[in-house]
Protein backbone atom coordinates (compact mmCIF):
# COMPACT_ATOMS: atom_id res chain seq x y z
CA UNK A 1 0.00 0.00 0.00
CA UNK A 2 1.44 3.27 -0.83
CA UNK A 3 1.83 6.17 1.29
CA UNK A 4 -0.45 8.55 0.01
CA UNK A 5 -3.10 6.28 0.58
CA UNK A 6 -2.25 5.42 4.31
CA UNK A 7 -2.52 9.47 4.64
CA UNK A 8 -6.16 9.05 3.56
CA UNK A 9 -7.30 6.08 5.43
CA UNK A 10 -9.86 5.94 7.54
CA UNK A 11 -10.12 7.54 11.32
CA UNK A 12 -6.45 8.97 10.77
CA UNK A 13 -6.87 11.81 13.19
CA UNK A 14 -3.25 13.91 12.87
CA UNK A 15 0.23 13.33 12.16
CA UNK A 16 1.36 11.77 14.93
CA UNK A 17 -0.98 9.10 13.91
CA UNK A 18 -0.18 8.34 10.84
CA UNK A 19 3.95 8.62 12.02
CA UNK A 20 3.09 5.85 14.59
CA UNK A 21 2.20 3.26 12.35
CA UNK A 22 4.61 0.65 10.71
CA UNK A 23 3.96 2.39 6.93
CA UNK A 24 5.40 0.14 4.43
CA UNK A 25 5.76 0.63 0.41
CA UNK A 26 5.18 -2.49 -1.99
CA UNK A 27 8.23 -3.78 -1.53
CA UNK A 28 8.22 -4.37 2.04
CA UNK A 29 10.61 -1.13 2.90
CA UNK A 30 9.39 0.83 5.79
CA UNK A 31 8.26 4.51 4.77
CA UNK A 32 8.93 7.39 6.83
CA UNK A 33 7.45 10.85 6.42
CA UNK A 34 9.87 13.56 6.22
CA UNK A 35 7.87 15.93 8.09
CA UNK A 36 6.57 15.07 11.26
CA UNK A 37 5.47 17.83 12.66
CA UNK A 38 3.65 20.50 10.29
CA UNK A 39 3.50 23.29 12.68
CA UNK A 40 7.14 23.28 13.52
CA UNK A 41 8.97 22.44 10.59
CA UNK A 42 7.08 24.29 7.54
CA UNK A 43 7.02 27.74 7.82
CA UNK A 44 4.14 28.86 5.94
CA UNK A 45 1.85 26.42 8.25
CA UNK A 46 3.15 27.89 11.33
CA UNK A 47 2.56 31.65 10.24
CA UNK A 48 -0.88 30.86 9.20
CA UNK A 49 -1.56 28.72 11.95
CA UNK A 50 -0.65 31.93 14.21
CA UNK A 51 -2.69 34.81 12.35
CA UNK A 52 -5.65 32.26 12.52
CA UNK A 53 -5.35 32.16 16.21
CA UNK A 54 -5.02 35.76 16.90
CA UNK A 55 -7.18 37.15 14.89
CA UNK A 56 -9.83 35.09 16.80
CA UNK A 57 -8.48 35.78 19.82
CA UNK A 58 -8.39 39.16 19.78
CA UNK A 59 -12.07 39.73 18.70
CA UNK A 60 -14.73 40.96 21.42
CA UNK A 61 -15.78 38.32 23.31
CA UNK A 62 -18.99 38.66 25.83
CA UNK A 63 -20.98 37.14 28.15
CA UNK A 64 -24.89 38.00 27.55
CA UNK A 65 -27.93 37.32 29.42
CA UNK A 66 -30.85 39.04 27.85
CA UNK A 67 -28.68 40.94 25.42
CA UNK A 68 -27.35 42.53 27.84
CA UNK A 69 -23.51 41.98 28.76
CA UNK A 70 -22.67 40.95 32.15
CA UNK A 71 -19.07 41.77 33.72
CA UNK A 72 -19.15 40.55 36.94
CA UNK A 73 -21.13 37.52 37.00
CA UNK A 74 -19.16 33.81 37.15
CA UNK A 75 -19.30 32.84 33.33
CA UNK A 76 -17.64 36.40 32.67
CA UNK A 77 -15.47 36.45 35.21
CA UNK A 78 -14.15 32.49 34.08
CA UNK A 79 -13.56 33.74 30.02
CA UNK A 80 -12.06 36.89 31.64
CA UNK A 81 -9.25 35.06 33.73
CA UNK A 82 -9.83 30.85 32.81
CA UNK A 83 -7.34 29.54 34.93
CA UNK A 84 -4.49 31.01 37.51
CA UNK A 85 -1.94 31.36 34.13
CA UNK A 86 -4.37 32.06 31.17
CA UNK A 87 -5.92 35.06 30.25
CA UNK A 88 -9.02 34.96 27.83
CA UNK A 89 -6.57 36.22 25.45
CA UNK A 90 -4.69 32.41 25.56
CA UNK A 91 -8.26 30.82 25.91
CA UNK A 92 -9.39 31.72 22.55
CA UNK A 93 -5.58 31.32 20.95
CA UNK A 94 -4.51 28.00 22.32
CA UNK A 95 -8.00 26.57 21.04
CA UNK A 96 -8.13 28.13 17.88
CA UNK A 97 -4.34 26.73 17.58
CA UNK A 98 -5.04 23.14 18.40
CA UNK A 99 -8.43 23.16 16.28
CA UNK A 100 -6.21 24.52 13.20
CA UNK A 101 -2.87 21.88 13.83
CA UNK A 102 -5.51 18.39 15.12
CA UNK A 103 -9.21 19.40 13.57
CA UNK A 104 -9.97 19.12 17.30
CA UNK A 105 -9.89 21.03 20.93
CA UNK A 106 -10.96 20.09 24.38
CA UNK A 107 -11.94 22.51 27.28
CA UNK A 108 -11.52 20.45 30.40
CA UNK A 109 -13.47 22.08 33.78
CA UNK A 110 -10.22 20.88 35.94
CA UNK A 111 -10.23 18.12 38.54
CA UNK A 112 -12.26 19.74 41.06
CA UNK A 113 -15.81 20.31 39.22
CA UNK A 114 -18.84 19.04 41.00
CA UNK A 115 -21.69 20.89 38.45
CA UNK A 116 -22.58 23.95 36.79
CA UNK A 117 -20.35 26.70 36.07
CA UNK A 118 -16.92 25.77 35.63
CA UNK A 119 -14.39 27.91 38.25
CA UNK A 120 -11.64 27.12 35.34
CA UNK A 121 -10.92 25.71 31.69
CA UNK A 122 -8.04 23.79 30.77
CA UNK A 123 -6.89 23.53 27.50
CA UNK A 124 -6.21 20.06 26.61
CA UNK A 125 -3.73 18.06 24.37
CA UNK A 126 -6.46 16.11 21.91
CA UNK A 127 -3.36 13.62 21.14
CA UNK A 128 -3.69 12.94 24.27
CA UNK A 129 -7.37 12.27 24.36
CA UNK A 130 -8.59 8.70 23.84
CA UNK A 131 -12.25 8.47 23.73
CA UNK A 132 -14.32 5.30 25.21
CA UNK A 133 -17.55 4.41 23.29
CA UNK A 134 -20.37 2.23 24.66
CA UNK A 135 -23.98 1.83 23.86
CA UNK A 136 -23.54 3.86 20.96
CA UNK A 137 -22.50 7.05 22.62
CA UNK A 138 -19.15 8.14 23.92
CA UNK A 139 -19.33 7.25 28.03
CA UNK A 140 -15.85 8.80 29.17
CA UNK A 141 -12.40 10.42 27.90
CA UNK A 142 -9.01 8.85 28.68
CA UNK A 143 -5.93 11.93 29.32
CA UNK A 144 -2.43 10.30 29.27
CA UNK A 145 -1.11 13.76 29.08
CA UNK A 146 -0.33 14.77 32.49
CA UNK A 147 2.94 15.64 34.36
CA UNK A 148 3.64 12.43 35.89
CA UNK A 149 2.09 10.58 33.13
CA UNK A 150 -0.42 9.02 34.76
CA UNK A 151 -4.10 8.41 32.68
CA UNK A 152 -7.08 9.87 34.41
CA UNK A 153 -10.55 9.64 33.42
CA UNK A 154 -13.10 12.79 32.32
CA UNK A 155 -16.50 12.52 32.00
CA UNK A 156 -18.47 14.09 28.55
CA UNK A 157 -20.30 16.56 31.19
CA UNK A 158 -16.65 17.87 31.97
CA UNK A 159 -15.44 19.00 28.96
CA UNK A 160 -16.43 20.67 25.75
CA UNK A 161 -15.14 19.20 22.81
CA UNK A 162 -14.92 20.78 19.33
CA UNK A 163 -14.21 19.44 16.33
CA UNK A 164 -13.92 19.50 12.93
CA UNK A 165 -16.41 17.21 10.91
CA UNK A 166 -15.00 13.74 10.17
CA UNK A 167 -16.31 11.26 7.85
CA UNK A 168 -14.34 8.69 8.70
CA UNK A 169 -15.00 9.10 12.41
CA UNK A 170 -17.79 10.48 13.99
CA UNK A 171 -16.07 10.66 17.32
CA UNK A 172 -13.21 12.66 16.82
CA UNK A 173 -12.34 15.41 14.42
CA UNK A 174 -10.15 15.19 11.64
CA UNK A 175 -6.76 17.36 11.03
CA UNK A 176 -7.10 19.71 7.95
CA UNK A 177 -3.36 18.86 7.40
CA UNK A 178 -3.55 15.50 6.83
CA UNK A 179 -5.22 16.19 3.43
CA UNK A 180 -1.97 18.63 2.30
CA UNK A 181 0.44 15.86 3.52
CA UNK A 182 1.76 15.56 0.17
CA UNK A 183 2.04 18.99 -0.71
CA UNK A 184 3.85 19.69 2.70
CA UNK A 185 6.51 17.00 2.20
CA UNK A 186 7.03 18.25 -1.25
CA UNK A 187 7.80 21.54 -0.14
CA UNK A 188 10.01 20.77 2.97
CA UNK A 189 12.16 18.36 0.71
CA UNK A 190 12.43 21.11 -1.64
CA UNK A 191 13.52 23.23 0.88
CA UNK A 192 16.15 21.06 2.20
CA UNK A 193 17.25 20.29 -1.58
CA UNK A 194 17.75 24.02 -1.87
CA UNK A 195 20.03 24.75 1.02
CA UNK A 196 21.80 21.53 0.89
CA UNK A 197 22.64 23.24 -3.11
CA UNK A 198 23.54 26.69 -1.79
CA UNK A 199 25.71 24.99 0.82
CA UNK A 200 27.81 23.26 -1.59
CA UNK A 201 28.17 26.36 -3.68
CA UNK A 202 29.58 28.57 -0.57
CA UNK A 203 31.95 25.40 -0.22
CA UNK A 204 33.21 25.74 -3.94
CA UNK A 205 33.56 29.51 -3.48
CA UNK A 206 35.66 29.29 -0.28
CA UNK A 207 37.60 26.47 -1.85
Amino acid sequence: MGLMKLYRKKNLESFEKVNAQDIKDDFGEKLTRPVQEPYLEHPWISIAVELLARNVARAKFEIKNNGKAETGTPAAKLFEAPGPMMSGYDLWKQTCSWWNIEGEAFWYFGNDYVCGIPEELVILNPRHMQHVVSGGRIVKWLYTGDDDGAPFSILPDEIVHFRDWNPFNRWRGISPLVMLAAEIDQDVLAARQNTGLLKKEEYRKDC
